[in-house]
């Protein structure tokens, strides 16, 4: 079973240190799906405010909904109520939305910028009930590490 992984925060840290958003968020996925192997699919997706709607950002995974709308799957309700959601059994979950078959349990947190939720951090495990409290600690951080990132402003678009 994983465990907390402070390599994998160090390395989160030092890929934060980018110009780019994008890039750091590709590169992050990257760094998740490699350290924990039982996560099946890592990628952000953007609130679209406006829109009341989520929009696929960068990914590691099987290919993934573009556009989710509020409320809808576990990311749909992270967004809605900002928190963390946390499902054990995605088989429970009455409005859940399949990307991978494979994927038993599933965590989103919400990032904020600007004083408000500007994306999700969507992790799936092929594990039942992955996200325990030393891994979900460790996604936690990076999560919380991003937002620091966002604070400063210092990211260019392109």
């Amino acid at each position: 079973m994983d465990t907390f992984k402070p390599n994998v925060i160090d390395f989160v840290r030092e890929l934060l240190k980018t110009k780019y958003e994008i890039t750091a968020l590709a590169n992050i996925t990257s760094a998740i799906k490699k350290y924990y192997p039982q996560i099946n699919w890592v990628g952000f997706y953007y609130c679209n405010h406006q829109e009341n709607h989520l929009l696929l950002g960068p990914f590691q995974g099987e290919v993934a909904c573009e556009i989710i709308n509020k409320s809808l799957g576990v990311c749909g309700t992270s967004w809605q109520n900002d928190q963390i959601v946390v499902a054990p059994d995605v088989s429970q979950i009455s409005n859940y939305i399949a990307c991978d078959q494979e994927t038993k349990s599933e965590m989103v947190i919400p990032i904020h910028k600007n004083h408000q939720i500007y994306c999700l951090l969507d992790l799936d495990s092929n594990s039942l009930n992955y996200f325990q409290a030393e891994i979900a600690l460790s996604l936690k951080i990076i999560a919380h590490l991003i937002e620091e990132q966002f604070k400063l402003n210092t990211f260019s678009p392109f």
